[in-house]
């Protein structure tokens, strides 16, 4: 009996340890078939997580929003197209980093900051919508984040924070509806442009000084300048809306057209039938038909109302361009070509905007994609040295050593394309600039409505180009001013000078005897000098500064912005724009004042001699002769900014 008790109990212990054995080898097979390691279980479950967050989370960065609001491609002066958007592709992928040879690892966090050089590895950036006016852009980046550049003369490059699903650019303003649905609108406010009403919006079109958005049931709404009607939408459910300089146009449910406000040329008259899209510009408008085709109404010149053939699938119409989107995904532009805006790029699009003198797209790979002018242009100041510089409204000009004059940025209607010769004074106006020859001639070049691009004869020693009105200094001291005469600004004093300086519709000179004259507009006292002796005087917009005998500036005239404010020092020479001004101190430091804060005034590396201030930038003359260009009430465009 014992001995079979004990059999018995060495039975049970073998097949215990037998279980044992195979409960082990079960658990080792199931890891080496299915556990595939640690880290790999966690990668899956990561990737798991990730897909599960895709479809509950607010649009993540590699998702369209498409669903909820086409994009609106907008163009100059805020004049708005809806296009639609497709899927926006995920962001490009870094190569693989080094493991840190020192543990066996690899770093994740110090990988994901460098390069494969060793260096800091830019951010990827991708767009998924585009709007600009050619003055100002803006751009909803991937992550839904809004961007904007260019001028800021009211705030409008200044984007408030937050996601957003549709961006439209104004003349002076910008509005974007938010991932709720809620609209906000920042820049100039004048005419209430700016403020948004509340409920949820699908679409918005920003214009001229108004403001149209489509509500989340297809009626419209429309706030701001109501001069022309063009702030009273008509009644009806629409899926398209596009505010241009004075009109604006939609479509409505049942595929027809509508537009309303200025009617001059025929550009609120569309025509009759069925149509997919359409873009109300400054003086014309533009639509997609149902068959793809295109067609505009409206003013011509130049050409902004012949539309090319082909089959299209948005439009958007500019100022003096416009362009659309092929259904295979290239651009046509057409209109004006003054500064490349109407030469697209090769390769395929999903959006694109037109404005002034710029155009804008976004590719099928997201890449966001400028060409034509880009204010950044403005501040490319060439090369070499100078004798002297001069800042206009988006060019400069300058007397390079040799006494030849070259010009950079914007060249509407020539006035970057300097009259061949030699100088020895050139001034950079408005629309036109206009120089001093060493044979005393004076040449104009650019444009001017009131004949300021037209100099007289004679033989003058310096000039000055203002608004719409230019004045020269004469070989025999004496002054003579043509052009725009309608404040009287051709009425100079007579008397000998040695200066003279064309400000916005008044201008001033410093007499022998160290006075100063003012004559023209004195709708803000401009004309009314302090009396004190001078040695320069510089007339800005509605504002004049001199430079007095201690070197202390004295400025008189408009004041709303601080710009006849200057700190206190003493200054070699001062330049005014329309609110601001600069002034280079006696140690060659640049200061300036007005309507413009720290971030508008990073001077470049001086010390200066002269400056020169134009609307959004400013140019200085180094003491070595070289010549440097700083954005003023301007954001610059960003590094990953594509520039063709």
């Amino acid at each position: 009996m014992d001995d079979d008790a004990d059999g018995t109990g060495v039975s049970w212990i073998q097949l215990l340890g037998a279980l044992v054995v195979l409960v082990a080898v079960i658990l080792l097979a199931s890891m080496w078939l299915f556990g595939g390691g640690t880290d790999d279980d966690d990668a899956e479950i990561d990737s798991v997580e990730t897909a599960a967050l895709a479809t509950t989370a607010p649009a993540p960065a590699t998702t369209s929003s498409a669903a909820l609001a086409p994009a609106a491609t907008t163009t100059a002066d805020g004049i708005s197209s809806d296009t639609p958007t497709g899927t926006t592709a995920p962001p490009p992928t870094t190569a693989d980093q080094p493991a840190d040879d020192s543990d066996g690892a690899a770093d994740d966090s110090a990988a994901a900051d460098r390069a494969g050089d060793g260096t800091a590895a830019a951010p990827v950036e991708w767009f998924e919508w585009v709007s600009t006016s050619g003055l100002h852009t803006c751009a909803v980046r991937g992550d839904y984040s809004l961007t904007c550049w260019g001028r800021n003369t009211h705030g409008q490059a200044e984007p408030p924070a937050g996601e957003f699903v549709d961006i439209s650019v104004g003349g002076n303003h910008s509005c974007a509806i938010r991932y709720d649905f809620a609209l906000a609108c920042w820049g100039r406010n004048i005419d209430r442009e700016s403020e948004p009403p509340s409920g949820d919006f699908t679409r918005v079109s920003a214009g001229d000084g108004f403001t149209c958005g489509q509500q989340i049931d297809g009626t419209l709404r429309c706030w701001g300048n109501n001069r022309f009607g063009q702030a009273e939408p008509p009644p009806g459910k629409f899926t398209h809306v596009s505010a241009g300089s004075y009109h604006a146009c939609g479509v409505r449910s049942d595929d027809t057209l509508a537009c309303w406000g200025l009617n001059n040329s025929g550009r609120a008259e569309p025509p009759a039938g069925r149509f997919l899209d359409v873009s109300a510009g400054n003086v014309h408008s533009c639509g997609v038909r149902s068959d793809a085709k295109l067609i505009c109404w409206g003013y011509n010149g130049p050409g902004r109302t012949d539309a090319p053939s082909g089959s299209f699938s948005a439009v958007s119409a500019g100022a003096l361009t416009s362009c659309a989107l092929r259904v295979t995904g290239t651009i046509a532009c057409w209109g004006s070509d003054q500064a490349g805006e109407a030469d697209p790029p090769a390769g395929s699009f999903r959006s694109v905007s037109a404005g002034n003198l710029q155009t804008c797209g976004v590719t099928t790979e997201d890449v966001l994609t400028c060409w034509g002018h880009d204010l950044d242009d403005v501040i490319d100041a060439p090369a070499g040295t100078f004798n002297q510089v001069s800042a206009g409204s988006g060019h400069s000009c300058g007397i390079r050593s040799n006494e030849k004059v070259v010009c950079w940025g914007a060249d509407l209607w020539g006035r970057a394309s300097a009259a061949a010769g030699v100088y020895w004074h050139v001034s950079a106006g408005a629309l036109y600039s206009c120089g001093a020859r060493t044979d005393g001639a004076l040449r104009c070049w650019g444009y001017s409505n009131y004949g300021a691009s037209k100099p007289p004869g004679g033989v003058f020693d310096t000039v000055s180009a203002g608004l719409e009105h230019a004045c020269g200094l004469r070989s025999d001291a004496t002054l003579t001013c043509w052009g725009d005469d309608r404040y009287g600004q051709l009425d100079s004093p007579s008397g000998t000078f040695v200066e003279v300086s064309a400000g916005g519709h008044f201008s001033c000179a410093t007499g022998l005897d160290r006075t100063v004259q003012c004559w023209g507009d004195n709708g803000f006292g401009q004309t009314r000098v302090p009396d004190k002796e001078f040695l320069g005087v510089a007339a800005g917009w509605a504002t004049a500064c001199a430079i007095g005998l201690d070197g202390e500036l004295t400025c008189w005239g408009r004041n709303d912005s601080g710009q006849a404010e200057p700190p206190a020092g003493s200054y070699l020479e001062v330049s005014l724009s329309q609110d601001y001004g600069c002034g280079v101190r006696t140690n060659g430091s640049v200061r300036c004042w007005g309507d413009v804060t720290e971030t508008d005034m990073i001077v470049p590396e001086g010390p200066f001699a002269a400056v020169s201030v134009g609307w959004e930038h400013a140019c200085g003359l180094r003491r070595d002769g070289t010549a440097a260009c700083w954005l003023t009430r301007a954001v610059p465009t960003p590094p990953e900014v594509r520039r063709d």
